[in-house]
């Protein structure tokens, strides 16, 4: 679809939006109005009449002064530049400030003549933005006209979108992928490509034409100046109408339909007057905040803006103080590698970014608020509010849980579900709308959270009105059929038919044309720039992320220094011509290879690309370039550390002045840079992490296989001589060796002369090395004139150029599209609409139960329609709660168990559940004088606190209590200390000084206290291999007490799926949020799984950590339902929330206030509607809430919660001299002190009797203790995790079918390379290579062997907090299911590459052996690296350092005999080398060889005695040899060097008698590194809380 834009003349009218809304407090001034997310308050002067507060007011600024002078003439101008020095005399612009070089366009002359015009505009106080006496609104408009002077003008658009449809291609793949599934899909997808029904990026299609509608014919239209909500279920299409809206739409979207701008289909310049702010957080984790907004400013204010350098700094200032980020400018973004901001602040830095520059007109924010507190979303959408009134801009957000106050901003609202339009129109309109379709909505229910609901089947009977259940809609179809019906819709129609919705405000004058087409490209900064700012930030990027940076360097240190001990001085002699290339070789391997741990970190930075790439930052070229030119001084100190150390401690060839370490240096670098950018052309060409580091090794082994070293050129097979060709290392091997060898004088010592003659003749043998140039020309059949050399650095460098082409191309041209519908295979279209609705809105129809007894009654009302009985304060059986605030009512108690009985009838599973919960306990919990300190710097305490220390403190003495039956909040503002307290309480905090006293039932916590507290984590932690049903299976059979029954157990499970609402996706996997597979379930439904997971486990105590977070308000709505069942089965229950809605926000029974910096502001009962808290607020001098505003907006705002808001006073002093926090300490048996300035004591002149404080634990409370100290056995644990780990590995088909394709793969590789090597003398230089190379296929799985650990490292660590199974029990699952696995590739890479080969049938069993143990060695090396490293990024910088030290010192490319004696210790230290020996014996014992006619080797033949009597034959006349005195002879005698296997093994020091030894000592190392793994396991975790 294209889209364009164009302006046309048409006024400018408001929507439904009639009373301008105020900043924050009011003020318009205090940085976030217009100037936290817009580069100016107006483009053009553009702003409301002044009826409606426009600047015509008394109070607006006036036009400034200078802008009434003339404009200076183009000579003028000239001249004053020629004054001031900006211009040589001649009139040209200097380069560097001294170097005149070329003329000034006109286009630059009006910058430079508004810059003289204006001079130093911004040190004038009311326009300095450092100054008092900053004033916003006349900042704006001075930019603005600085803009028009300049000679930018721009109009006002709105947009609409008229039968909107977009359609994605649907692909089926298995609904639970397996080992089996890939297989039959990689032998099936030929045949289906072959008839046009694959994608081998995505899937196989049944049907050519199949499509998925994420959009069904969606109308509507935005006015300038009109805000437009868009609300919906997760699935529902939002985020593809904004994405369409902002015309980048996914490669993949069949676009039907029109949009347009101002009535005008839109052209390019259209991009940089559109801005996109997308719902996730990329950001580079090692930049600051400072960093990440500065570069969006310097890519988005272009440098041919007047004052660009000026504004720029002025929008960092005024963006961070404006979504206060002011103090954590210098703070890095952070991720969990790298400490940074919070996930509030991340959101706010993305929303700064992406508005920072922009001089937008059409504003589209996608779930911005995710992760923001209400005050803080309230804030941001009434800058909105401002922008628009003020500038007549277009605000179309989507969002997922808008509170009343922010619904109330909009001028209109679009409903969608299932991508179809159930509502467009003002946002007054909705309500009536559904009422007038048999909709009501509730009193408490706030109306976004009404309108998401009404087509959910699970809470739209709620608002179904009297009489019209059979009228009503109920499904989606329908809704939309009602709408499209309406008069509302025919409001639409009309508002198309007569062209209202093209209406828009024109510019006053057309822009220039040289401007204009600044506008038309995709960045406005010139490329040359581009690069510039790409290439600081990374170079930045790198020089922050130190930690990285200091390994990467580390490395080649440590690998430099052991390889220069290692061949230490090699000497001239044969055997020193020998090691020589393995010198050669391995340097080139190790710096050519440690590119590959920089694999992670392209795929972390590849999202921030993207965005930024769609953002229109820059271009792809500059972003590749720039990375390159970092690359370039990184790369070389690489090279340089490690070349000048191993070079010289080597005693490589140091001739020629040093031209020759020069040579190497440089050849070393450009290998480096070669192999840097092949693996980030691999990490941009490929769609996922799994599918790099697959394809990554691969085409490195094939890079080394076919080198030159391990097979020389001239025994490389004629079929695979083109991948010799291909190889870059080849290039380099070839040009480092003939830089080392040429000139070299080779030289033999006595015991390397050949053959051994007997006395006296020994002089007459020969030395079979002579030149370095015979050396490689004999034995790799290089061409070794120098100019080779040069001509194979050319090469590589054409290997650089070609890599980096091909990752620009990559990044211009191919996006791995994630839109495209995926149905599992086997179903029908119908069952498809089925299974997507049921992953949204599990259906589950519950007969109410007759609460004498547990008979099924029929239902007379849904019972849903009651979401929270009203609140009786008693249900602690304590007469203080049942009160209101300073009043003591004898006659207040009530009967616990009626009332919970009374609220305990909400569902038939849930009373089923409780009426069956064995073993479950009542918690009273108390916590008194709790503060929480953790370790930071000295600088950054003291800038906190002002005291010299290196503590800070994150809680103050937070006093409260929990008791069964009643659900806490805590509620405070963002850094407040919520998700901290809460750690603290369920004693999840791995790090930190904890004061203060938990009790549970009146006794200190203990060890027991994980078997009685579950803890539901805000992001939700699943093995995602696992379906719904099998995750609660394995926490209720492992977490209940083994005193339950298993059928018990199963029955609970039952029961928990019908509370939750997750019996239709039971079967389903549960998927991660990133997952691309066709079971994965919702985010709804995942955290609905979250809880189940804890509550099968019948936790007594359950701490939730903001279960709400990024769900929408249904979805929000029906997973604090289930929490809120939970809590009447008499559970205590603590929760965190944010952004809660009245609804939400009344089914909690108390509050727990927190305010910034950890200080209780309230702690006490909510009461009905919130009344009690808002009575205790009022009472104490704050303002009362309007009407209908929720209340948790409402306290958030009172106490100070917001951005740049600080609380009229300080409400936790308040709370310490109140009242009700005296009761509080007296009911947790503290004696308060009396405070005769609380008003209670001012209207009560006797003194309270604290004594009589009823405690809030009973006396009769049981203390809680166990027999055991898990609830399981360690059988069960055993069978059951067992269990799962080989369910969970035969679906991971990314880690064991690649494997099982990788086996096959370099089996055919590697035996068709040595395909049936005959026993002459070639076979045997390369026998040993074979071995060696089949080895390769073993050494692979250490770096495999690593992601399945990462991967499930976060699952582990939650179980195990939970106390679901011992640690060591999960060390036997992971180390027998990769047993199978292993024996089955193992098997095939055996089978095909001995056979292929042509070693002996008789010795495979050995052979077979001795490379499966060697296997399962790698395995537990790679497994133990993964246990003992603290993140995946330096797991994969620690395995290619301890795999290149292994492959090094295996005994192949420098054997055993050349080892230094200081050295040899790592030889029997090293695993492969007993892998290498058994395998290389078990072949070559008693194996005889012969020479080929031209394969024999001569030496003289001594006077007197004939060939044939020394046991040789003589040579063919004309043949010439040399003695060991150089003399040489015409007369000589023929031998062949090596005739039986033994003389190889003598060469490499191998014994036959080792063989078993060798296999025995692997099995050591297997059982070893086991043991450290268990070791790991056990004692080394990485939770930092």
């Amino acid at each position: 679809m294209k889209v364009e834009t164009s302006y046309e003349h048409g006024g400018g009218e408001r929507g439904g939006y009639t009373e301008p809304s105020s900043g924050m407090n009011g003020n318009t001034s205090n940085g976030l109005d217009a100037t936290g997310l817009a580069l100016q308050n107006g483009v053009n002067g553009h702003s409301k009449p002044s009826e409606e507060g426009s600047s015509g007011s008394e109070d607006s600024p006036k036009k400034p002064d200078f802008f009434s002078r003339n404009k200076l003439s183009e000579e003028e101008i000239k001249n004053k530049l020629v004054e001031d020095g900006t211009l040589s005399k001649n009139g040209r612009l200097k380069l560097f400030g001294k170097i005149p070089y070329r003329k000034p366009t006109q286009f630059e002359l009006r910058k430079l003549e508004v810059e003289e015009r204006l001079g130093k505009w911004y040190e004038i106080p009311r326009y300095n933005v450092d100054s008092p006496e900053f004033d916003n609104e006349a900042y704006n408009k001075l930019v603005d006209e600085i803009y028009e002077e300049f000679g930018q003008h721009s109009g006002r658009v709105g947009v609409s979108f008229q039968d909107l449809t977009v359609k994605v291609p649907v692909y089926t793949e298995p609904p639970i992928k397996t080992v089996y599934t890939a297989t039959k899909g990689l032998l099936m997808k030929p045949f289906k490509a072959a008839f046009g029904f694959c994608n081998p990026l995505k899937g196989c299609k049944p049907d050519k034409g199949d499509t998925h509608a994420i959009l069904s014919n969606v109308s509507g239209y935005v006015l300038p100046g009109e805000m437009l909500l868009v609300l919906g279920p997760p699935g529902c299409g939002m985020s593809t109408l904004l994405n369409v809206l902002a015309n980048n739409p996914d490669s993949d979207f069949e676009i039907e339909g029109q949009v347009l701008y101002g009535g005008k289909e839109a052209d390019s310049s259209l991009q940089h007057f559109v801005r996109l702010v997308g719902q996730e957080d990329y950001h580079i984790a090692s930049l600051s905040v400072r960093d990440t907004l500065t570069f969006a400013a310097e890519c988005c204010i272009p440098d041919f803006i007047p004052f660009a350098d000026r504004l720029r700094k002025d929008r960092l200032k005024l963006v961070a103080k404006g979504l206060g980020l002011d103090h954590v400018l210098g703070t890095p973004l952070g991720n969990n590698k790298i400490r940074g901001v919070s996930g509030g602040e991340k959101k706010r830095v993305t929303i700064g970014e992406m508005t920072i520059g922009k001089r937008a007109q059409l504003n589209l924010l996608d779930g911005f608020t995710r992760g923001l507190d209400a005050a803080v979303s309230l804030d941001i959408v009434r800058s909105m509010r401002n922008m628009a009134d003020l500038d007549q801009q277009v605000f179309i957000c989507a969002m997922q849980q808008p509170s009343e106050e922010i619904y109330r901003l909009f001028d209109k609202v679009l409903l969608l579900d299932q991508g179809k339009c159930l509502f467009f129109g003002k946002t007054e309109d909705a309500v009536p709308y559904f009422r007038s379709i048999g909709y009501l909505k509730p009193e408490r229910r706030m109306t976004p959270e009404f309108l998401v609901s009404v087509s959910d089947p699970r809470t739209h009977k709620s608002a179904l009105m009297e009489g019209w259940e059979h009228k009503a809609p109920t499904k989606v179809d329908e809704f939309e059929k009602c709408f499209r019906e309406s008069s509302y819709f025919g409001k639409v129609v009309r508002g198309f038919r007569e062209e209202e919705h093209s209406k828009m405000i024109p510019p006053k004058e057309s822009t220039p044309s040289d401007i204009e087409h600044y506008y038309h490209r995709h960045a406005l900064q010139p490329l040359p720039r581009q690069t510039q700012l790409l290439f600081k930030r990374q170079f930045l990027m790198e020089i922050k992320n130190k930690p990285a940076l200091l390994t990467r360097f580390i490395r080649y240190v440590i690998m430099s220094l052991i390889m220069g001990a290692l061949f230490w001085q090699t000497s001239t002699d044969e055997a020193g011509a020998g090691v020589f290339p393995g010198i050669l070789f391995i340097s080139m391997i190790t710096i050519g290879l440690g590119s590959m741990s920089t694999l992670p970190g392209i795929y972390e930075t590849r999202q921030v690309f993207y965005k930024q790439k769609d953002a229109n930052f820059f271009d792809p070229p500059p972003y590749i370039l720039a990375q390159t030119v970092v690359d370039f001084p990184l790369t070389f100190l690489e090279s340089l550390i490690y070349s000048a150390i191993l070079y010289f401690m080597a005693g490589l060839n140091s001739a020629d002045g040093g031209r020759k370490f020069g040579f190497f240096l440089f050849a070393m670098w450009i290998i480096d840079m070669a192999m840097s950018t092949m693996i980030r052309m691999i990490g941009v060409g490929t769609r996922s992490f799994h599918e790099a580091t697959a394809v990554a090794p691969a085409i490195i082994i094939l890079n080394v296989v076919f080198a030159g070293f391990i097979i020389p050129r001239n025994d490389i097979p004629g079929w695979w001589i083109w991948l010799y060709w291909l190889s870059a290392f080849n290039y380099t091997l070839d040009a480092v060796m003939i830089n080392q060898y040429n000139g070299l004088k080779l030289y033999c010592l006595s015991s390397e002369f050949v053959p051994k003659l007997p006395t006296p003749y020994e002089s007459y043998e020969t030395c079979p090395v002579s030149t370095g140039v015979a050396y490689l020309s004999e034995r790799y059949g290089i061409f070794t004139a120098v100019y080779w050399k040069w001509l194979d650095i050319v090469i590589v460098a054409g290997f650089y150029l070609f890599f980096l082409s091909l990752s620009a191309l990559a990044l211009m041209f191919i996006r791995f599209s994630s839109k495209a519908f995926i149905r599992p295979e086997g179903s029908s279209p119908l069952e498809e609409e089925r299974l997507e609705h049921s992953l949204r809105v599990s259906q589950i129809s519950l007969p109410r139960l007759d609460s004498n007894n547990d008979v099924p009654m029929p239902s007379e009302e849904n019972d849903e329609q009651v979401v929270v009985n009203r609140r009786t304060e008693d249900a602690v059986n304590m007469s203080i709660l049942n009160n209101e605030v300073g009043n003591v009512d004898e006659g207040g108690i009530m009967d616990r168990q009626s009332t919970e009985s009374n609220r305990a009838d909400s569902s038939v599973a849930m009373r089923s559940f409780a009426a069956h919960d064995i073993g479950f306990r009542p918690v009273y919990m108390t916590w008194t004088n709790l503060s929480y300190f953790v370790k930071v710097s000295r600088k950054y305490a003291k800038e906190k606190t002002g005291q010299d220390t290196n503590e800070l403190q994150l809680l103050h003495d937070v006093n409260g209590y929990a008791v069964p039956g009643r659900m806490i909040a805590l509620v405070g503002a963002s850094g407040a200390g919520k998700t901290t307290l809460l750690d603290v309480l369920a004693q999840r905090k791995t790090q930190g000084r904890i004061l203060g006293q938990i009790l549970l039932n009146k006794k200190p916590i203990d060890r027991f206290y994980r078997r009685i507290a579950g803890y539901v984590e805000q992001f939700d932690i699943h093995n995602e291999y696992a379906t719904v049903r099998e995750a609660l299976e394995f926490s209720a059979l492992l977490r209940q007490p083994h005193e339950v029954t298993r059928e018990e157990k199963l029955l609970a499970v039952d029961r928990v799926l019908d509370i939750l609402q997750l019996r239709e996706v039971e079967h389903r996997l549960v998927g991660s949020a990133t997952s691309t597979d066709a079971g994965g379930i919702s985010a709804e439904a995942r955290k609905r799984l979250t809880i189940g997971v804890e509550l099968v486990s019948r936790s007594s105590v359950l701490f939730l950590d903001e279960p709400t977070s990024g769900l929408d308000a249904r979805a929000a709505l029906v997973v604090m339902k289930t929490v809120r069942r939970v809590v009447d089965t008499g559970r205590t229950v603590i929760c965190t929330i944010h952004q809660p809605s009245t609804e939400i926000f009344e089914m909690f029974d108390d509050l727990l206030l927190l305010q910034k910096g950890g200080y209780t502001a309230y702690f006490g009962p909510l009461g009905h509607h919130s009344q009690t808290m808002i009575d205790y607020f009022t009472r104490k001098g704050a303002s009362p809430p309007k009407h209908e505003e929720n209340p948790a907006d409402w306290v958030l705002e009172t106490i100070g919660a917001g951005i740049g808001r600080g609380g009229p006073k300080d409400w936790s002093s308040v709370w310490r001299s109140s009242y009700e926090n005296r009761k509080l300490l007296a009911q947790l048996e503290i004696q308060p002190e009396e405070d005769n300035d609380d008003e209670y004591n001012k209207d009560n002149t006797e003194q309270v009797d604290w004594s009589h404080i009823q405690s809030v634990v009973p006396s009769d409370a049981e203390p809680i203790e166990f027999d055991r100290y898990m609830a399981s056995t360690w059988t069960d644990q055993l069978y059951q995790v067992v269990k799962r780990a080989f369910i969970v590995y035969w679906r991971m088909p990314s880690y064991n079918f690649v494997r099982i394709v990788m086996a096959i793969f370099m089996s055919l590789i590697i035996g068709s390379a040595f395909y049936k090597e005959p026993a002459d003398q070639k076979g045997a230089e390369v026998g040993v290579a074979a071995i060696f190379m089949g080895a390769m296929y073993g050494i692979l799985q250490l770096t495999s062997a690593i992601h399945p650990i990462e991967d499930e490292r976060d699952v582990f660590y939650r179980e195990i907090s939970s106390g679901t199974y011992r640690p060591w029990v999960y060390w036997i699952a992971v180390t027998l299911d990769e047993i199978p696995y292993a024996l089955f590739s193992g098997t095939i890479f055996t089978v095909f590459f001995y056979f292929l080969v042509g070693f002996p049938g008789s010795r495979f069993g050995q052979f077979y052996l001795a490379f499966v143990f060697f296997m399962l060695t790698a395995i537990s090396i790679g497994q133990c690296i993964a246990i003992l490293a603290p993140n995946q990024q330096v797991s994969q910088m620690v395995a290619p350092v301890i795999n290149s030290l292994m492959f090094v010192l295996a005994g192949f490319i420098i054997p055993k005999p050349s080892i230094p004696n200081y050295m040899i210790w790592l030889y029997w230290a090293n695993p492969y080398s007993y892998a290498l020996e058994a395998l290389a014996v078990d072949i070559l014992h008693d194996k005889n060889y012969y020479c080929t006619p031209s394969e024999y080797s001569a030496f003289p033949k001594p006077p007197g005695v004939s060939c044939t009597s020394l046991g040789y034959s003589p040579a063919p006349s004309g043949t010439t040899c040399t003695a060991r005195n150089g003399t040489t002879f015409d007369t000589c005698c023929l031998f062949c060097q090596i005739t039986s296997g033994n003389d190889i093994m003598s060469e490499y020091g191998l014994s036959y008698h080792m063989l078993w030894i060798d296999i025995g000592a692997l099995a050591a190392y297997v059982i070893g590194f086991r043991l450290l793994a268990l070791i790991g396991i056990q004692y080394v975790h990485y939770i930092n809380r």
